[in-house]
């Protein structure tokens, strides 16, 4: 009868495992799902169009922010950039 409750705990055991590694797993999974599903939404607030054009004004953005950085430009030609892409 030993060798039976032997067996058992054995299997109590490896179930308990089981079901935390399948917790832990899926407790680190969820912030990268959820992450997913609002970018999902975000993209699909605009067509492909008006994200593009985003896309573009960000690129641009970027670019006129490193030329500052560097004193490629003046302050006039940076407030007359940003100007028309807000």
């Amino acid at each position: 009868m030993e060798r039976g409750f032997a067996g058992m705990d054995f299997e109590i055991e490896s179930r308990r495992l089981w079901a935390t590694a399948m917790l832990f797993i899926s407790l680190c999974l969820a912030p990268n799902l959820a992450s997913a599903q609002a970018k999902h939404a975000d993209e699909m607030e605009f067509g492909p169009i008006v994200r593009a054009y985003l896309q573009y004004l960000d690129t641009e953005q970027n670019v006129v922010d490193d030329r500052v950085s560097r004193r490629e430009v003046s302050a006039s030609y940076y407030r007359r950039k940003t100007g028309y892409m807000l």
